[in-house]
């Protein structure tokens, strides 16, 4: 009976001193894998940080001149006119006409406005 005492006391420290250890192992692997996710983060934040610096260079209207001039495109000094039309109103009514005052004015930007001479 007392082998058995004394490898209880021996065993119940020993396997608990090999939890914590574990543990301990686990908690570390934890911060090395959240110290590379924050270094994975802030290389993502200044590559959108630089991304978005380019996409305000490109559509900059400086360069955007500068390339119409480059390529030859023809230059507008007046802003182009585009139609307007009006939406009919899904309300029910069936006497809604284009001179009521119940449609919406609504900008087509990709629609001629008839005028095919340009």
């Amino acid at each position: 009976m007392k082998a058995i005492k004394i490898l209880y006391i021996l065993a119940v420290p020993t396997a608990l001193a090999l939890l914590v250890a574990w543990e301990g192992a686990r908690i570390r692997a934890k911060g090395y894998e959240l110290q590379r996710l924050n270094q994975h983060l802030e290389q993502a934040r200044v590559r959108r940080q630089k991304y978005r610096a380019q996409i305000n260079k490109l559509k900059s209207p400086g360069r955007i001149l500068q390339l119409v001039r480059e390529h030859g495109l023809p230059l507008l000094n007046e802003p182009m006119e585009r139609p307007v039309r009006r939406a009919k109103d899904d309300g029910g009514d069936e006497d809604n006409s284009d001179e009521s005052d119940g449609g919406r004015a609504v900008v087509l930007a990709g629609e001629s406005d008839g005028d095919d001479s340009r």
